[in-house]
């Protein structure tokens, strides 16, 4: 898609390639924090393609999805909040040159103007606001932010069929806050899930567990960072995130369990 990497398929949006690569790019950067010897080797050689993947499509979500899961993990190792918060600007402003935003083909930064991509997006997040304001409880239905796009919103920078590029505007104005609440706390409990297993988790033998226990919480950081510039809610990256943290949460109580006296 012009200057942006993608692949055929249901990924030949960038967008959504990015939000895939996000489901594991968290877990190889706990890997290489966290294995050693040739484990850590291979989580170098896995974080090189996959990270390097995510700014190959030049999403601006994924940058800042990667930064957010950075941060986590940068805290196993830095105490300093400070030092982490401005390395993480370091990080992000380098990813951004690397990544050639400026240079994006469906809209570049770093100009006296807001970008049609961005205001797209920002006129989305309007309409899809004053839906939620017109239809709170119920929204205006599952998949229909597009259908009822030109309907709700002011003078845009694009007609025509759009999608809202945000997951939880997305979520509120098609299913009102009934189903926001719903799907909010799916994320609560999934997020709960995922800090236990990171934080309460049982030492094992086995590296690879340990790195996904730590870095289930972290999965779902970027994730929910990206997800603010990208129509995620009804796709299956969330779901599938939510189920391993459920999973490794029972996996982690369990194991608990088994060696408490």
């Amino acid at each position: 898609e012009g200057s942006r990497a993608a692949l055929v398929g249901y990924l030949g949006d960038p967008n959504d390639m990015a939000m895939t690569l996000l489901c594991c790019a968290p877990f190889t950067l706990q890997g290489v924090s966290s294995a050693k010897g040739w484990k850590r080797v291979l989580f170098i050689v896995l974080a090189l393609l996959i990270v390097g993947g995510v700014l190959t499509t030049q999403s601006r979500g994924g940058i800042l999805g990667t930064a957010g899961a950075s941060y986590f993990i940068a805290r196993d190792r830095i105490k300093s909040r400070a030092v982490i918060v401005a390395g993480m600007g370091v990080l992000i402003v380098t990813a951004a040159m690397a990544a050639g935003l400026s240079q994006r083909a469906s809209g570049a930064v770093g100009h006296d103007e807001v970008d049609e991509s961005a205001q797209g997006r920002l006129d989305a997040w309007d309409a899809g606001f004053r839906m939620v304001r017109a239809k709170p409880v119920f929204g205006v239905g599952f998949s229909r932010f597009a259908d009822n796009y030109e309907s709700y919103v002011v003078n845009p920078v694009i007609w025509g069929k759009h999608e809202t590029h945000n997951m939880y505007i997305k979520c509120a104005s098609e299913t009102g806050l009934v189903g926001f609440a719903a799907f909010m706390a799916l994320l609560g409990a999934a997020l709960l899930s995922a800090w236990g297993a990171r934080t309460r988790r049982s030492y094992t033998e086995n590296t690879f567990y340990d790195i996904a226990a730590r870095s289930q919480f972290t999965n779902l950081v970027a994730v929910g960072i990206a997800a603010f510039f990208l129509s995620a809610c009804w796709s299956w990256f969330i779901y599938i995130l939510a189920a391993q943290a459920a999973a490794l949460g029972n996996i982690d109580a369990k194991r608990r369990a088994e060696v408490s006296p």
